[in-house]
């Protein structure tokens, strides 16, 4: 039997700090043999596409570094034997599209957002955005699909056990036909609803939690 914790969308700066002191808290319980973070863990506010208060910036350095801090506290608090792994979401690869857009003549002086958080050295696996990753017969994403059905429409694009995160919702959904028996894991999210002002007071149909795999 192994045991995989999973992290969904924690939205650096904008995290639930109740609920990261309960992932870490399990996370020295349980000491799972796999943590996998799903993405979205830094927010990127500053390269939205959306209009933005500048009350409300810090920059992407001031981001990036509570990242690479709440990488050290969780390595803490994982066995030395732990495989961690880090999927980028569509947040984070809104700081490769600025790039691009922007400064794509700097090439290779702007390094990778994985080295920038210190990740080889502190032992995980980095996963590209929009890349799986598979453990086992499961396959870990980010995800591509939001709204009503969320977890149908992951399992009927992959065909295959699915867990991901994305959508900030959470369910576990199973579909069977003549000669198999597949399912979907929507893990929630660990941000601040209230810190996301395009909620307009922090209404949606989200849930804080986070996932289990055995």
């Amino acid at each position: 039997m192994k045991t995989v914790l999973v992290c969904p969308d924690v939205h650096i700066p904008f995290e639930c700090e109740s609920s990261i002191r309960g992932l870490i808290r399990v996370a020295k319980e349980l000491r799972p043999d796999v943590f996998v973070c799903l993405g979205d863990l830094l927010d990127f506010y500053q390269l939205s596409r959306f209009d933005k208060d500048p009350s409300r910036k810090t920059t992407v350095a001031d981001d990036c570094d509570l990242a690479r801090k709440w990488f050290y506290k969780l390595d803490r608090a994982l066995p030395d034997k732990c495989t961690k792994v880090f999927i980028e979401g569509n947040h984070e690869a809104r700081l490769q599209k600025w790039i691009w857009a922007n400064g794509s003549d700097l090439g290779k002086m702007i390094p990778a957002l994985g080295d920038y958080l210190h990740l080889p050295a502190l032992g995980w696996e980095h996963v590209r955005y929009g890349e799986l990753w598979r453990y086992g017969n499961v396959a870990y994403m980010q995800g591509d699909r939001c709204g009503m059905n969320v977890s149908m429409n992951m399992i009927r694009k992959y065909g295959c056990n699915v867990v991901h995160g994305h959508d900030h919702g959470a369910g576990l959904r199973y579909f069977a036909n003549a000669v198999s028996r597949v399912w979907s894991l929507n893990c929630g999210h660990l941000s601040d609803m209230n810190q996301q002002e395009y909620l307009y007071g922090g209404v949606a149909d989200w849930t804080l939690g986070f996932g289990l795999v055995e």
